[in-house]
């Protein structure tokens, strides 16, 4: 969002703006701004999180199960039909078996398309690369334009405000002690990562590999099988033929993983919501209806809609994961609040 806010800039100071705003996002997690945001963070907040994620997601998985679909009847049947036999596999297999559900489910998958489909599969998209190829240094030349790192400042606060909200969330949905630290390292090294990332010319990661929705497919939240992960990831920069592999998964298998995914993802909510007892009176589904509706909007909001909002606070008024995070906010602290003790963290 902030890219395109600021697209009209040069690519140096965009990136620069980048890597500033993650670290303004790493001084932050060190602050004590943190820890006064932990204690706004009650279970129907967290509940709400849980929610949002699947529905900021749902513009991406129609992208991916309709872009370029020769007969997208043919998509549909078939997105729904392997998401049914996901959750078939993820209902009987047991222990290791369980845990790769998406892993034979993406291999099965693929192959189906392959074999089942008339016309040649549109793989991936991917960028080219030219701009990397053409790149002369590994860096990039700090370029410093104060009204681009203004908006990305705004970027890192929107960021920041999702983070926190999905670290809580996923220890919420763990049991996880000592969240206050917990939540100060995951936003710190968030911040970290995206100034590295803006340092080497390329955009920032985000975690939604660690939420609750693959937590609750995989049936894993140890940290480990993600570091090896990461190391195989970047064993994957050094690899193009293994890249290429990757880009070989058709569009349609993704949307179906996305949408296994995100449907385990409302389920550990409502689990959630039902163990915690999240919603006992009429306001309380108010305070969490309301911000998966303004979710809603936003995220199929004509594109005129981001055109006519100023570029400075795009990145807060056009995604709709912060505005429904702003607005349970307010829902529940100012418009109707509770009198429930505040979660713990």
């Amino acid at each position: 969002v902030g890219i395109l806010a600021t697209i009209s800039s040069s690519i140096p100071a965009i990136y620069t703006a980048i890597m500033i705003g993650g670290l303004a996002m790493a001084a932050m997690a060190v602050s004590g701004i943190l820890k006064v945001m932990q204690k706004v963070f009650t279970i129907r907040i967290i509940v709400t999180i849980m929610f949002l994620i699947p529905i900021t997601l749902a513009p991406t998985i129609i992208k991916l199960s309709f872009e370029d679909a020769g007969n997208p009847l043919f998509n549909l049947g078939f997105v729904l039909v392997a998401t049914l036999l996901l959750i078939l596999l993820n209902r009987f297999l047991q222990g290791i078996w369980k845990s790769t559900t998406l892993i034979w489910g993406i291999l099965l998958a693929s192959l189906a398309i392959y074999l089942l489909r008339p016309v040649p599969v549109q793989a991936i998209a991917s960028l080219s690369g030219e701009a990397g190829l053409g790149m002369r240094s590994l860096f990039i030349t700090p370029e410093f334009d104060f009204g681009v790192i203004f908006a990305f400042l705004f970027c890192a606060i929107a960021i920041l405000i999702a983070e926190v909200g999905s670290i809580q969330a996923v220890g919420r949905m763990i049991g996880a002690d000592q969240m206050e630290k917990r939540t100060k390292r995951g936003v710190f090294f968030s911040g970290l990562s995206s100034a590295v990332s803006g340092l080497f010319g390329v955009i920032g990661s985000t975690d939604f590999s660690l939420s609750p929705g693959i937590i609750a497919a995989t049936r894993c939240a140890s940290r480990f099988p993600f570091i090896v992960s990461g190391i195989l990831l970047i064993g994957c920069a050094f690899l193009p033929s293994a890249i290429q592999v990757l880009l070989l998964i058709p569009n349609v298998v993704m949307g179906v993983v996305l949408l296994y995914v995100m449907t385990t993802q409302f389920a550990a909510g409502f689990q959630m919501s039902m163990q915690q007892k999240a919603v006992s009176v009429f306001n309380d589904g108010v305070v969490i209806g309301l911000p998966l509706m303004v979710a809603l909007l936003i995220s199929f909001a004509p594109v005129e809609l981001g055109q006519h909002i100023p570029s400075i606070i795009r990145p807060l008024l056009g995604n709709s994961l912060v505005m429904g995070i702003v607005m349970v906010l307010l829902l529940e602290h100012l418009i109707l609040p509770s009198r429930r003790i505040v979660a713990k963290q």
